[in-house]
């Protein structure tokens, strides 16, 4: 519920701070009094802009700032997550304080709890706390959602619509995974693709370990075979098979120092060194051999081994790999080829159960739209004897559930496949049309105090302003919005700005906004009465200017014919607030 409301340099009103009560608040005062900046200030605080012509001249800065209890309910909670999300935590005392202030240079600023946040975020979180009827601009049953909203409490589809939505959300995030996926799949699709061409390429190549040096020696061979050929074959002539060849020397030469036994012990390490050169040079003639059977071969052409060797050299400077790197790659394909193949097998089974759960998702939500068909045409009928009530006998009432797309109906939105549209009709022999479209200001306050009535117990929101609920209505009806407020006010935190007498008699709270000059300044001063004010407000109310006893006494049985009737199905709160009780007697008067 809204505790206080604070307000300061905000037009004609200088310093204001207003200890609201619960149940019924009804402000009253003359014409020009100020009473249109209580509704200013409170639709400053659900988001709307503050002009810089509203500052107080002489004033550096306006500012309003509401203090909510937070219910411990069903209510409350969806406040808590709000401020959650916006706060980042909930304050342990269940208060809040939204302020908005505006400097005369024109810049705004919004806190929660003395917390810095975004003028939308204080609008969403005064708009779960506060519902306000007054000018068609200022209606809550304009807004999006608002109309649907109320047909499911009546209903009790809340929880289902919940569910329903939560399965929406998961079906939403599915197919962002499959779309996500398919991107993938097809992105996959192209990597197979150049994946299958490289391996091919290594499979036709089929390169060997250390093919690449062979290939080079290959080439080197057949580029200056003639020259090596004559070369190496020379080589073995002088090592082993010419006329003198060297092995044939070196024996010869081992042999003759072996014979001088004499010194045979000083010449045992040339020996060993003649030995050893004999064995190297015997074991570098089949090297030499192999070498000069190589080049005596007919094996690939020059050609084909540039060609060869060019393919290869490519093909490991592309995937910047050798041979064995590349027999390595081709491995790696194969496996993510497989890999591949397996997620494109799975692909169409998610796809499958995607339809699966739409299908049930698109169920469920004509099954939540056939139970608001058979609910629309209940709150339509149980609207209207109030509406009756409240002076509008002849006028007819119905709830329009529509598909979000006439052309697609089964299009789901978040709340399902339904759109609520009120739908009104003041005269006989008039069409229904749009609430929006019809009803004057009155008449769309009067509606939803109607439906209020019937909502009371499912009514989402703790504090529900009215901003001249009674206007265009009179006396006799007054009594009825009277007692509409009332019960209103059995379940809800209720402040009303009223004209009529009957209507503020109805409250348990009653506050007066008058203006008074001193030294030449207009200033706006807001008055709880006690009883004797009260009286006296009343009896203003119904006399005017002429107050005389039987004012009075007229005002005292209203008082009385409030505090004495019965109300079987909608009994007065008696609680009164802390700060209620506290100023019971007397007036307390916060003045500018």
């Amino acid at each position: 519920m809204l505790i206080e409301l604070n307000i300061q340099g905000l037009a004609v009103v200088e310093s204001a701070r207003i200890a609201w009560g619960e149940g019924l608040n009804a402000v009253t005062g003359p014409t020009g009094a100020g009473k249109s900046l209580l509704a200013r200030s409170i639709q400053v605080l659900l988001g709307g802009r503050i002009q810089p012509d509203w500052i107080r001249a002489g004033a550096k800065e306006a500012w309003i700032e509401g203090v909510f209890a937070v219910p411990r309910d069903a209510r409350g909670a969806r406040v808590c997550e709000a401020v959650e999300e916006i706060l980042g935590g909930v304050p342990e005392d269940g208060l809040l304080a939204l302020t908005r202030v505006l400097d005369a240079g024109g810049r705004s600023r919004s806190y929660v709890n003395n917390r810095f946040v975004s003028r939308e975020g204080v609008a969403a979180i005064a708009g779960l706390l506060i519902d306000v009827h007054g000018q068609r601009e200022n209606q809550s049953l304009l807004r999006p959602g608002v109309q649907l909203e109320l047909l499911d409490a009546f209903a009790g589809l809340r929880d289902e619509r919940g569910v329903v939505t939560a399965e929406r959300g998961e079906l939403l995030a599915r197919e962002r995974e499959i779309e996500s996926d398919r991107a993938a799949l097809r992105a996959q699709r192209d990597r197979e693709d150049l994946c299958r061409f490289h391996l091919q390429e290594i499979r036709d190549l089929a390169p060997r370990p250390g093919e690449r040096e062979a290939l080079r020696e290959e080439r080197a061979l057949r580029l200056h075979r003639e020259r090596i050929l004559e070369c190496v074959g020379g080589a073995i002539d002088r090592l082993v098979e010419g006329e003198g060849d060297v092995l044939s020397e070196l024996g010869r030469i081992q042999r003759s120092l072996e014979g001088l036994a004499q010194v045979r012990g000083k010449l045992d390490g040339a020996l060993e060194h003649i030995e050893q050169a004999r064995l190297h040079l015997e074991e570098c003639v089949p090297a030499l051999r192999d070498l000069l059977e190589d080049g005596a071969r007919e094996g690939a052409s020059l050609e084909e081994i540039e060609a060869r060797l060019v393919q290869l050299e490519r093909l490991m400077a592309r995937h910047d790999r050798d041979e064995q790197g590349l027999l390595a790659l081709a491995a790696e394909l194969e496996a993510e080829l497989d890999g591949a193949a397996s997620a494109e097998e799975e692909f169409p089974k998610r796809c499958a159960e995607l339809e699966r759960r739409r299908a049930a998702l698109l169920a469920h939500a004509r099954e939540l739209s056939a139970k608001r068909h058979r609910a629309a045409a209940k709150l339509a009928s149980a609207v209207l004897e109030p509406l009756g009530e409240l002076g509008l006998k002849e006028a007819r009432f119905e709830v329009a559930v529509l598909p979000l797309d006439d052309d697609r109906p089964d299009e789901l939105g978040p709340h399902g496949l339904d759109r609520v549209e009120f739908r009104f009709a003041a005269n006989p022999g008039e069409p229904a049309r749009a609430l929006s479209e019809v009803a004057s200001g009155g008449e769309m306050a009067r509606t939803m105090l109607a439906l209020k009535g019937v909502l009371s117990e499912v009514d989402a929101y703790p504090t529900l302003f009215f901003d001249e609920i009674d206007a265009e209505i009179g006396a006799r009806l007054g009594r009825v919005v009277g007692e509409r407020l009332e019960r209103a006010a059995a379940e809800h935190q209720v402040i009303c700005i009223t004209h009529l007498p009957v209507v503020a008699a109805a409250a348990q709270h009653h506050f007066r906004v008058s203006k008074v000059v001193r030294d030449g300044r207009t200033f706006s001063q807001i008055d709880l009465l006690d009883e004797a004010a009260r009286v006296e407000e009343l009896a203003e109310m119904i006399a005017g200017d002429a107050v005389d006893e039987a004012a009075r006494t007229q005002a005292r049985e209203m008082l009385l014919l409030y505090r004495e009737t019965p109300r079987g199905s909608a009994p007065r709160a008696k609680k009164k607030s802390a700060s209620g009780a506290a100023r019971g007697k007397g007036a307390d008067k916060a003045r500018s």
